[in-house]
């Protein structure tokens, strides 16, 4: 199963900061929102999806694959949202059933199957915000309770607690 990591249409939220990169490029502790949900996985992400003009950037300054899925036809993904603060508590498995994850009414991750994927996957709208929630359309829907960043003064409100678990899991102690 591979690693999407997505923006959904909240990016206008992080203006200026994200006129000239993606949202999940943000820091918030010692490092990026992708970089924390990759952690959280356990693997490199196979392909992002952003806005179409910041694709080339986001895959030179990611070194993967952006806006374009055929990274993972004939497999199933787990699409996790880039405004996802993953932390050291944070579970997000790649394998498991089919299903899509909301925290109230934002979409926090899709985990489909090759065929789900196949069959509902527009590569027109790739890297759109309206791409994934089409993948998840007929998926069981569960509910999570997930720290999302909103606006660009939760990642200020959040980064004392982060800086504290990136520091716990680099191995690092004292001052």
């Amino acid at each position: 199963m591979k690693l999407v990591i997505f923006e959904d249409d909240t990016f206008a939220n992080f203006y200026p900061l994200s006129l000239t990169r993606a949202v999940f490029g943000l820091r918030c502790g010692a490092s990026s929102l992708a970089a924390k949900i990759e952690a959280a996985v356990g693997r490199k992400a196979d392909c992002l999806l952003v806005r179409h003009y910041l694709a080339a950037v986001t895959s030179r300054d990611f070194q993967t694959t952006a806006n374009n899925l055929d990274v993972v036809a004939g497999e199933g993904a787990l699409f996790v949202n880039g405004r996802l603060l993953a932390g050291a508590a944070a579970e997000l498995a790649l394998e498991g059933p089919d299903e899509v994850a909301y925290c109230g009414e934002t979409l926090v991750y899709v985990r489909a199957s090759a065929e789900a994927v196949k069959h509902t996957c527009d590569p027109a709208l790739c890297g759109q915000p309206s791409c994934v929630p089409k993948i998840a359309d007929g998926l069981k829907r569960v509910e999570v309770d997930v720290p999302l960043i909103d606006y660009p003064w939760n990642l200020i409100e959040h980064n004392p607690e982060t800086i504290t678990e990136d520091f716990q899991a680099a191995g690092k102690v004292g001052v």
